[in-house]
C-alpha cells in the first residue's frame, strides 16, 4: 500500500451500502461485498491518506464509529484518523522499539527491518481506551491508548506505565500469520507462540 514512500488508504466510510445490492451473494464462499478499485475511484468515495513518516507497513486497522475515526497500526506508529478529514484531521503515536531491544534483536540473527515494532492488536477495551499489542523487536508487548470521550476534544497517547508483556498475545514476527479477538475483557488469539514460529497455539 506504500509506494516511494506514498501511503494510499482507501476509506469506505458512509457508502458501502450504495454497491451492496449488485454484489451481494449467498454463497458463503465469497465474500458478501466485492469492491473494485476501479469502482470506488468512478464513485468518488475514496480519501487519500499520506502518512508523513512514509513506509507506513500496515499490519492492522480498526474503525471506531462511536469516536468517528480509524484507527491504523503500523510499523513504530499507531494512527487515528478523522473519517470527515483524513488528510488533516489524524493524530498519531511514536512508539519504536528501544535500541537495546532492536540490538538483541538483530544479534539473535533476526533482520533489521523485523526487529521494528510492529503493531499487531488495536481492540476497542472500553469506552476510553484501546489495547493495542505489538512484535517488539520479537519480544511482544502490550498497552492501552487513551481515546478520551466523543465528546472530549479526541485524546490520542500510550499509556506507557500500563504495559505488559505480550507473549501468548501477539505474535514475535511480524510476518507471521495471526488472527485475535477481543470478547469482553479477554483476549482470544491464535498465533505461533514461540520465537521461531513452530508451535501453533490458541490463547484465551
Amino acid at each position: 500500500m506504500a509506494a516511494a514512500g506514498r501511503i494510499l488508504t482507501l476509506l469506505l466510510w458512509g457508502h458501502l451500502l450504495e454497491l451492496w445490492t449488485p454484489c451481494h451473494t449467498a454463497d458463503p464462499a465469497y465474500p458478501r461485498l466485492r469492491l473494485s478499485h476501479k469502482e470506488l475511484l468512478d464513485l468518488n468515495r475514496t480519501s487519500i491518506f499520506e502518512s508523513p513518516s512514509g513506509f507506513l507497513d500496515l499490519q492492522t486497522m480498526m474503525l471506531d464509529e462511536y469516536q468517528e475515526r480509524l484507527f491504523i497500526g503500523g510499523r513504530d506508529i499507531v494512527y487515528s484518523l478523522n473519517l470527515e478529514r483524513i488528510s488533516d484531521g489524524y493524530k498519531e503515536i511514536h512508539w519504536p522499539s528501544p535500541p537495546s531491544k532492536v540490538e538483541e534483536c538483530i544479534m539473535k540473527g533476526k533482520d533489521t527491518n523485523d526487529c521494528a515494532n510492529y503493531v499487531r492488536v488495536l481492540h476497542h477495551y472500553n469506552r476510553t481506551h484501546l489495547l493495542t499489542c505489538a512484535t517488539g523487536a520479537f519480544d511482544p508487548l502490550c498497552a492501552f491508548i487513551r481515546v478520551g470521550y466523543h465528546s472530549e476534544d479526541p485524546v490520542f497517547h500510550l499509556e506507557p506505565h500500563r504495559s505488559e508483556r505480550g507473549r501468548g498475545r501477539c505474535p514475535f514476527d511480524p510476518s507471521s500469520s495471526f488472527v485475535s479477538t477481543l470478547v469482553g475483557s479477554e483476549l482470544f488469539t491464535g498465533l505461533y507462540s514461540d520465537y521461531w514460529a513452530r508451535e501453533p497455539a490458541i490463547f484465551c
